[in-house]
Parts: C-alpha cells; sequence; structure tokens
C-alpha cells in the first residue's frame, strides 16, 4: 500500500513538472517539441517514460533493501 502511494505521488509530480515545462516552452514563444505532434502529446509520452525509469530504479532499491535482511 505504501508503495502505491509513493509511485502515485511520484507519478504526479513528474507529470506536473513536464507539463509546467511544456508550459514555460509554448510560452516563451517555441512552437511544436516534436513536428507534427501536439505539445500535450509529448508532454504525456516524456512524464511516463521519467516515472516509469525512477519507477524501475526505486524498485531495485526497494527489492535490493529487503532482500538484504
Amino acid at each position: 500500500m505504501l508503495l502505491e502511494i509513493v509511485n502515485d505521488t511520484l507519478n504526479q509530480v513528474v507529470t506536473d513538472v513536464v507539463n509546467t515545462a511544456v508550459a514555460v516552452h509554448e510560452a516563451t514563444g517555441g512552437g511544436q517539441i516534436i513536428k507534427g505532434l501536439d505539445n500535450g502529446i509529448v508532454g504525456s509520452l516524456l512524464s511516463l517514460l521519467i516515472a516509469g525509469v525512477i519507477r524501475h530504479f526505486e524498485k531495485r532499491k526497494i527489492k535490493r533493501k529487503y532482500k538484504k535482511d
């Protein structure tokens, strides 16, 4: 249960950071990050990718911690 709460919180934080970065990019006159794709789609894909990588390393860390005990 605690791991689920941490994952949900982590996913929300990453999503907020990526969405803020995309909004700043658009507000400063930047166009599409990847030509032909809406920035909302790119932001969502980046959020999933970053959260997945962080989650992978966190799970490895937790497994190692409990494996030693």
